[in-house]
C-alpha cells in the first residue's frame, strides 16, 4: 500500500493522474492476483510501463480495438477476472454499445479508465479532448462513475474501485504537476461526499481536476469581498 505523505503527494503530483493511475497498478496485484488491466496499445501512455514489466502475466495489450477490449474485458470478468481497461477518454464513444450491453445491462464489474478527460491533452491535440463522457456514460444505468480531484485521489479511487463488484468509470483529469487538493493522508469512501471549506452564502460543487480551479475562485472571491469590507463567501 503506498503510503500517503507530503513527500509521495507531491511526486504524484509531478506525475499526473496517468502517472498517479500506474502508481496504483502496481498494487492491485499484490491485493487480488485476479485483477489485470488491459489497455489498447496504451500502456505507456497509461502509466503502465513498471506494471507490464512486473506483473507480465496481468497486462494484456490488444491493439488499437477499443470496441473489443470492452467484450474481452467481459469475458475476463464472466471467468471471475477482475479487469481494468485503459483508453482515452475521447474514445469511450466509439465502444458505447458494448458498454451499454456489458457494463450497464449486464452489469459486468468492469473499471473502465478514461484518460486525459478534459480539456488538459497535452500534445495530443483537439480530437482527444473529452467533456463529454461524464453525459455519455451516465445515460447508461448501473455504472458507477468517479471523478478523482488530485493525484492522491485517484491512488485511493484505483484501490478502492478494486473492490467494487459493479461496473464503474473512471475520469482522470489534469496534466503533469497536478494541483494537490489533499496535502495529507483521508479517508477516501465512494459515493460520499467531501465539503474542503466552509461557508455561508455560496456553494460550489465540484469534481476532478476542476476542484482545484473551484478552490482557487473560492480565494479570489474572499480577497474582492475583503478589499470591498464585505463578509467572506
Amino acid at each position: 500500500m503506498p503510503e500517503f505523505n507530503s513527500s509521495n503527494i507531491r511526486i504524484w503530483s509531478r506525475l499526473g493522474s496517468c502517472g498517479a493511475f500506474g502508481i496504483a497498478a502496481l498494487e492491485l496485484p499484490e491485493i487480488d492476483n485476479n485483477t489485470v488491466i488491459l489497455t489498447p496499445d496504451l500502456s505507456y501512455y497509461s502509466g503502465l510501463t513498471r506494471f507490464k514489466e512486473e506483473y507480465p502475466n496481468n497486462f494484456y495489450n490488444l491493439g488499437i480495438a477499443e470496441q473489443n477490449i470492452i467484450g474481452v474485458a467481459a469475458a475476463m470478468a464472466k471467468e471471475k477476472l477482475n479487469p481494468f481497461v485503459t483508453t482515452y477518454a475521447s474514445f469511450i464513444s466509439r465502444c458505447l454499445d458494448q458498454i451499454k450491453v456489458n457494463m450497464g445491462y449486464m452489469q459486468l464489474p468492469i473499471k473502465l479508465i478514461g484518460l486525459t478527460a478534459g480539456l488538459a491533452v497535452g500534445i495530443l491535440g483537439a480530437t482527444h479532448v473529452s467533456i463529454e463522457d461524464i453525459a455519455i456514460l451516465r445515460a447508461i444505468p448501473n455504472i458507477t462513475i468517479l471523478s478523482p480531484c488530485d493525484c492522491s485521489e485517484t491512488i485511493k479511487c484505483i484501490l478502492a474501485a478494486q473492490k467494487l463488484k459493479k461496473p464503474c468509470y473512471i475520469r482522470l483529469t489534469g496534466s503533469f504537476n497536478n494541483p494537490i487538493v489533499h496535502k495529507q493522508d483521508y479517508d477516501y469512501e465512494i459515493g460520499k461526499s467531501e465539503v474542503l471549506q466552509d461557508g455561508e452564502d455560496i456553494a460550489i460543487l465540484a469534481t476532478g481536476s476542476m476542484v482545484a480551479n473551484s478552490i482557487k475562485a473560492v480565494q479570489i472571491i474572499n480577497d474582492e469581498l475583503t478589499v470591498g469590507g464585505g463578509e467572506k463567501a
